[in-house]
């Protein structure tokens, strides 16, 4: 009875790095892609409840997704954003949110 070698054995250390690096790749841009549908759908979602909530517009719901853009080129910047956010949404609001962190 022969041995058999599997084919990924017959491959170079410099074919499976690569093959590797273009998994890995591969998995990040799903995962990204995976991820903007998720915010896309929850900002669809907000923008119906405080429409039927609130009455608010196009224009107020374009207000709020800005704002929210703005904020979240802050928490790119600043370490303790989410502290500042906590110390909002949880001690002032008193929003049953946990703690960052």
């Amino acid at each position: 009875m022969k041995a058999r070698t599997p084919p990924s054995a017959k491959l170079s250390k410099k074919q499976i790095d690569l093959i590797e690096k273009m998994s890995h790749e591969l998995a990040e841009e799903a995962l990204k892609r995976e991820q903007k549908n998720l915010m896309r759908r929850w900002f669809k979602l907000m923008c119906v409840a405080l429409h039927n909530t609130y009455g608010f517009s196009t224009s107020r719901l374009a207000v709020v997704i800005q704002e929210i853009d703005k904020l979240s080129t802050q928490a790119e910047k600043d370490e303790i954003f989410w502290e500042h956010v906590d110390r909002v949404v949880i001690d002032e609001l008193k929003m049953a949110f946990d703690k960052e962190g």
